[in-house]
């Protein structure tokens, strides 16, 4: 059985948080902020991947 993907969108204000910081740095931040989010916000789902370009994560439900 397939699995159904989610599309949570992440606000763009994680975007410039991130570009505060060094730039070999900014990729593990923004993971971490995502992450946090999800948890925080979407507390039933469960991150697969983080689509960078597009400002979404795609999830799973637990």
């Amino acid at each position: 059985m397939e699995r159904a993907m989610i599309k949570v969108h992440i606000p763009h204000c994680y975007v410039w948080l991130v570009k505060t910081v060094r730039r070999d740095m900014r990729k593990d931040l923004y993971t971490r902020y995502v992450t946090d989010y999800l948890k925080r916000n979407e507390p039933t789902l469960r991150l697969i991947e983080i689509d960078f370009k597009a400002l979404t994560a795609l999830c799973e439900r637990k």
